[in-house]
């Protein structure tokens, strides 16, 4: 067994003996053959003649080679005579020959690649070394934005704040400077600290136009401190107000019974909004007119420039009230000579109350139907039971007047009066059976046909009510 293990180490030795002779002779024609292109180059010799030169130091570089690969054959019995124990008297003393070439090609390979590998190393390392540092400088710049700044200006920074809260405080208004137009207002700065003024306040209308912001770039305005905000990552903002400073210049310069004017910013049902020195100020509907104005959109329009007057201010919710009561011309005016007494008149009912129903017969003038003369034979209690709002009607005009502001009309009078047929039909003597609608200490109402009521005095009911008390 120790015989066989011995033969395949010997034949493992020489394989290798043999791949190191072929591997040294190719490394050393290689240097033969440049070396003599070397020499044939600085000789300027023929490159034939240096070819053959070549072949001829190849042929002695293989006879050299040959030798070796004999005598590292030997080398290799000798040691693995020294390694079988049957031959351990017969050790020589074994020569150290130097390394091959080709081994020290392989050294500075091996070492090229593991400086190459370590060079690598050093570079992802400190390529991921940069990158956290990156991600460390951008989060703290993320978090906290104030570090941004060095140290000794960090405490002016600090004395600035310091000084905006106190203006917040006390309302007072700083001087700022307008960097640039952003998204929803402006950049301002105030001591190397930016701050932010929204587009609904910078003026007094909420969406001031595109020009008046741009126009106002690079110029230094006066605002208020109007909000302060430190959020819990460490950063502060500071957001100011133009509208509120312009607010308090604009209403301190209006007093109560001023007379002014200005375009209708919008109607509604319950009066008109109209701007006044920059401010809004409502004229409610019961001050549009001396007359009743049922639809303030029916009189007014967007626009239309109003004359007011002052009546109240409310200075710490900026809201103003106003009049035009005082210079809306009557539309009663000259309708004596429009309108004739018994003239058959086109209208729109316009309110129902207990008592009738007010129809418009031109805007602003109302007349007035009364319960009584809105049927011919009914008794109307409630005037819904004949007419409904908004519903258009012709009526009899009984009476005018420009001075009290009043009209009388009868819808009744309009219509056919059925009397004189009825006089026929229900002639006196005749019986007829009816309903009770009503009943009152004088008497009871009674239906006797749908469209035909009649009065039953007290005094006629003796009969019907002896021995029913």
């Amino acid at each position: 067994m120790e015989e066989l293990n011995n033969a395949n180490a010997s034949e493992s030795s020489e394989a290798k003996t043999q791949d190191l002779n072929e591997s040294g002779t190719t490394v050393e024609k290689a240097e033969i053959e440049t070396k003599v292109s070397e020499s044939a180059e600085a000789t300027n010799e023929p490159a034939s003649d240096a070819v053959e030169q070549s072949e001829e130091k190849r042929d002695s570089a293989a006879e050299v080679s040959e030798t070796e690969k004999e005598e590292s054959q030997s080398d290799v019995q000798t040691d693995e005579a020294s390694e079988s124990p049957a031959n351990e008297t017969n050790l020589e003393p074994k020569t150290e020959t130097e390394p091959s070439e080709e081994a020290a090609v392989e050294t500075k390979e091996e070492i090229a690649a593991e400086t190459q590998n370590q060079e690598t190393n050093q570079t992802e390392n400190q390529e991921e070394k940069t990158a956290e540092d990156k991600s460390e400088e951008g989060e703290e710049k993320r978090v906290e934005p104030d570090k941004a700044y060095a140290s000794p200006k960090r405490s002016a920074l600090e004395e600035v704040f310091d000084e905006l809260k106190e203006k917040l405080e006390r309302n007072e208004p700083i001087e700022v400077e307008v960097k640039s137009r952003i998204k929803g207002g402006l950049r301002v700065m105030y001591k190397n600290v930016a701050m932010f003024l929204p587009t609904s306040h910078f003026s007094l209308r909420k969406n001031p136009p595109e020009s008046e912001l741009q126009k106002v770039i690079g110029s230094k305005i006066e605002a208020l401190v109007h909000e302060y905000q430190e959020f819990d990552e460490g950063r502060k903002a500071f957001i100011v107000s133009r509208r509120k400073l312009l607010f308090d210049r604009a209403i301190n310069s209006i007093e109560i019974d001023d007379v002014l004017e200005g375009p209708i910013t919008s109607v509604a049902s319950f009066g008109v909004f109209v701007e006044v020195n920059g401010l809004e100020g409502l004229v409610h509907i019961t001050r549009l007119a001396d007359f009743l104005i049922g639809d303030p959109r029916r009189f007014f329009k967007k626009g239309q420039i109003l004359k007011v007057r002052v009546v109240d201010i409310d200075k710490e919710n900026y809201k103003i009230a106003l009049s035009h009561k005082e210079f809306a011309e009557s539309p009663w005016k000259g309708v004596e000579e429009e309108f004739k007494v018994g003239d058959k008149i086109k209208g729109v009912v316009k309110r129902l109350t207990e008592f009738g129903a007010y129809v418009e017969i031109k805007p602003g003038v109302d007349g007035l139907i009364r319960n009584n003369e809105l049927h011919w034979t009914k008794r109307i209690k409630d005037p819904s039971e004949v007419l409904s709002r908004n519903q258009e009607i012709e009526a009899v005009l009984l009476s005018i007047s420009e001075e009290r502001k009043r009209a009388a009309l009868s819808y009744k009078r309009a219509l056919p009066n059925p009397w004189p047929q009825m006089v026929e039909v229900y002639a006196p003597g005749t019986s007829w059976q009816g309903t009770v609608k009503q009943t009152m200490p004088q008497g009871a109402i009674v239906s006797i046909a749908e469209d035909v009521d009649g009065f039953m005095p007290r005094s006629k009911m003796k009969p019907l009510l002896q021995g029913n008390k």
